[in-house]
């Protein structure tokens, strides 16, 4: 598993909707990439949340919901990185 050395967080407008979000990231040791909505685990970046793919891919189930996740996918693999909590 590979992950982060620590805590980053990330603030600015969502670039589908322009309305002021923050991203923090953490390091994990769970092995999976985990996506976190106001605190509450809500879903793992796994093709079985795939909500949508129209115009971007969106992650996600009923409750929550992430979009433009095939970029932070692609630079989450290009760093090897595969164990890591992204809380919004």
């Amino acid at each position: 598993m590979i992950t982060i050395k620590k805590e980053i967080s990330i603030s600015g407008n969502g670039l589908m909707k322009n309305k002021p979000c923050t991203v923090t990231f953490f390091p994990s040791q769970e092995g999976k990439i985990r996506y976190f909505v106001n605190g509450a685990e809500a879903f793992t970046a796994d093709v079985e949340n795939v909500y949508s793919t129209d115009h971007c891919v969106t992650m996600g189930n009923k409750d929550a919901k992430a979009m433009l996740t095939e970029h932070l996918s692609a630079a989450l693999a290009f760093c090897e990185i595969d164990s890591i909590d992204i809380c919004m």
